[in-house]
This record gives C-alpha cells, structure tokens and sequence, in this order.
C-alpha cells in the first residue's frame, strides 16, 4: 500500500505500529484515538493526523475524513467499538477495504 489515506482507529501498540509504518512508506495516515497521550505511541517521524475523539461519534469520523479514506483499519482493544466502526465506514461512508 503506498500514496492511500488510511484511517487507524486506536493509538496502542498494533494501532502505532501500523500507523508509523504506513506512513513511513508514503501513506497519508490519520489515527484516532479517545486518550492524547496514546500518541506519545507515535514515532518522532510519523506525518500523519492526530484525532482525539470517540470513533463511535460520527463528528469524529467526518473529523478524519473517513468519507476519503481507501483504508480503516479499527484496532481499539474494544471488539464492539471495532466492530460498529468497521460497520459505519463500510455502509455510511463506503470505504473500500475495512480491516477489524
């Protein structure tokens, strides 16, 4: 995957690790998570987005631009908030490939 803009919903350790990945590969990334601190789990080269917000709020995704977004992946330690996420970006906002 390289030049997509990818939506990351958690900040932890799966959640940064792809996020700093992916865009160290040339992604557009936006991460969204409850806790500011969770994005001190970001590298010093990371150029993505930083959302705080409930990703379960639809103001938070129209934040990140999830109408945009080629990719989400949900990776919150909450199955049900990656499971209605995963649902809203894939029948509200059509985004093309949802990993949860």
């Amino acid at each position: 995957m390289k030049d997509q803009y990818i939506v990351i919903v958690g900040c932890g350790r799966l959640g940064s690790t792809l996020a700093n990945q992916l865009s160290k590969n040339g992604n557009s990334v936006v991460v969204i998570d409850l806790v500011d601190s969770k994005f001190n789990n970001l590298s010093s080269d990371f150029s993505g987005f930083r959302v705080e917000g409930d990703a379960t709020e639809m103001q938070t995704l129209k934040e990140a631009q999830l109408n945009k977004a080629r990719v989400l992946i949900a990776s919150t330690h909450e199955d049900n908030v990656n499971l209605y996420v995963a649902q809203v970006a894939h029948k509200v906002f059509y985004v093309p490939l949802v990993l949860a």
